[in-house]
C-alpha cells in the first residue's frame, strides 16, 4: 500500500546494491538538515553481499529509514518501491555510487520544484583511474555521459537517466519503471521514451553527481552487452511503435538502418573477425570508444537471431 502522500517536503531516495553509501547519504543528510523544509531519505537494500553492516548506521540519523530486501528485485522493481514508500510528493532519486560535489546539490533541485522531471547530470574524476583495468568505464563516461545540461536539454527525454534525478511521484507511478528488467541497462532508455509519448517535459539542469563507482573495464564490456541485449528485447516487444523507439539511440537506430539495407549479416560477421582485437583495445589503457559501437552492433545482430 503506497504512503499517504504530502506535497510540503521531498523524499530522497537511494537503492543500494554492494556499495558503501556512508559518504553520501551523511552529506545529503547535512545539506536536507539545513533547508526549512521537511524531508526523509529513504535507503533500500537489494539484498546485498556487502557493506551492510556499516549502511546499517545510517539510521542512527533523524529521517532516515533503511530497509533490507530478503531477495534481489532488481533496478528497476526497487526504484518503484522507494517511489510508493516515499511520504512526500517530490522525490530526488540518486545512484548509491554517486557523490555530491556541491553543497548546494538539494536547493538547486529544490528551485525547480515544480517541474515534473527534472535531471542533474553526471560528471566524472577529472584523472582517470590509475589501474589500468578501470579505464573504460571512466573514458566511455567523459566521452558520453559527461554533458552540460545545454546539450542534454537538446533532446531531453534522449538524455533521461535516473542516476540523478528529481520527479513528482504521481508522474513515477503513472509511467513506473518496467519491472521485467531483472539484468542491467536500459530501463530507463525506456522510461525516457514513455514520459515523451506521455507529453511529460524533462528539464535538464546543471546540478551534477559524481559518478564514483569503477567498474573494471571486462565487467563494463559484459554489463555493456546485457543491455544491447535488453535493447533488443524491448524493440522487439514495441510492436507498431517500433520505429518511433529505435529513433531513441544511436546504435539501435544505425543497426535499422543496416538491416532495411540487408546489411547487418555482413557489417557483422565483419566485425566478428576483428572481435579479439576490438576486446584487446578496450581492455587496454587506451580504448577507443567507438570500438564499442561496433560491438554494439554486433551484439545487436546476435539478440535478433534469437
Amino acid at each position: 500500500m503506497n504512503a499517504p502522500l504530502s506535497h510540503s517536503g521531498y523524499s530522497i531516495c537511494i537503492p543500494i546494491f554492494n556499495q558503501d553509501v556512508d559518504v553520501l547519504v551523511r552529506e545529503l543528510h547535512r545539506q536536507a538538515s539545513t533547508l526549512n523544509l521537511p524531508f526523509e531519505i529513504l535507503l533500500m537494500d537489494d539484498c546485498s553481499q556487502f557493506h551492510k553492516e556499516k549502511n546499517r548506521l545510517l539510521q542512527e540519523l533523524p529521517f532516515i529509514h533503511y530497509t533490507e530486501l530478503p531477495q534481489n528485485i532488481g533496478r528497476s522493481a526497487i526504484r518503484n518501491a522507494l517511489a510508493e514508500k516515499a511520504q512526500y510528493g517530490t522525490l530526488i532519486i540518486i545512484d548509491c555510487d554517486a557523490l555530491v560535489p556541491s553543497p548546494l546539490y538539494i536547493q538547486n533541485y529544490l528551485e525547480h520544484g515544480e517541474e515534473s522531471v527534472v535531471i542533474g547530470g553526471c560528471q566524472y574524476p577529472e584523472t582517470p583511474p590509475q589501474d589500468p583495468t578501470q579505464r573504460l568505464r571512466w573514458v566511455y563516461g567523459k566521452a558520453r555521459e559527461e554533458r552540460s545540461a545545454a546539450i542534454r536539454n537538446q533532446a531531453p527525454h534522449q538524455s533521461f537517466t535516473p542516476f540523478n534525478l528529481m520527479i513528482q511521484k504521481e508522474v513515477l507511478l503513472s509511467v513506473r519503471f518496467d519491472e521485467s528488467f531483472r539484468g542491467y541497462g536500459h530501463e530507463d532508455t525506456l522510461l525516457g521514451w514513455q514520459l515523451q509519448k506521455a507529453g511529460i517535459p524533462i528539464l535538464h539542469i546543471d546540478n551534477p553527481l559524481i559518478h564514483n563507482h569503477q567498474d573494471k573495464s571486462e565487467t563494463f564490456l559484459q554489463k555493456t552487452e546485457e543491455a544491447t541485449y535488453n535493447l533488443w528485447h524491448i524493440y522487439d516487444k514495441m510492436g507498431a511503435e517500433k520505429r518511433s523507439f529505435a529513433q531513441e539511440v544511436k546504435s539501435l537506430k544505425c543497426f535499422i538502418q543496416l538491416q532495411k539495407l540487408h546489411l547487418t549479416a555482413l557489417t557483422s560477421r565483419c566485425i566478428s573477425l576483428c572481435q579479439k582485437k576490438i576486446v584487446s583495445n578496450l581492455l587496454s589503457e587506451n580504448p577507443h570508444i567507438r570500438l564499442l559501437d561496433l560491438l554494439k552492433i554486433l551484439w545487436l545482430f546476435k539478440a535478433s537471431q534469437n
